[in-house]
């Protein structure tokens, strides 16, 4: 009985070094890599989400509505989303600086600038969007997106 009970805990000891390797867990956080610019000074991002919720509406979220710097958009379009896809009349986006009180809506006061889906990745949970010189404008002030954004991607189809 003492030779199963210390064949059995090698077992488990040896399956917790398997599941637990210092590569895995390097890997995961910079799986979800995301650099993001406002106006030139890096935002701090603390949460994201995207959601696949029919083949042709794509939601996601940077940060929750608590945070300094918010983002709510969508990306609707009735052709497939895929990699490498210009989707920058279809997204809708909010953006806001929440201590500012600065309030931006891309549908209403849209400038100049792109978002691409680099990569859309829904085998693998992830979807990643690139801003480049993304402007839009609140009266006479302004707001300028760059970086890329890889969001942790449920899907709702």
């Amino acid at each position: 009985m003492k030779k199963k009970a210390i064949f059995l805990l090698a077992i488990l000891l040896m399956a917790s070094f398997v599941t637990s390797c210092s590569n895995d867990d390097d890997n995961e956080k910079t799986e979800f890599t995301s650099t993001l610019t406002a106006n030139g000074s890096e935002v701090k991002i603390t949460n994201l989400e995207g959601k696949a919720v029919a083949s042709f509406i794509y939601e996601f979220w940077v940060n929750d509505a608590t945070s300094d710097f918010y983002i709510q958009g969508n990306i609707t379009s009735h052709e497939v989303h895929t990699s490498g896809k210009d989707v920058t009349k279809d997204c809708k986006m909010m953006i806001a600086l929440v201590n500012n009180e600065e309030w931006y809506s891309s549908e209403k006061e849209y400038v100049s600038g792109t978002v691409t889906i680099e990569k859309w990745d829904l085998e693998n949970f992830k979807v990643t969007l690139v801003f480049k010189d993304y402007k839009c404008k609140s009266g006479s002030k302004s707001i300028v997106l760059n970086g890329s954004v890889t969001f942790p991607t449920s899907i709702n189809i």
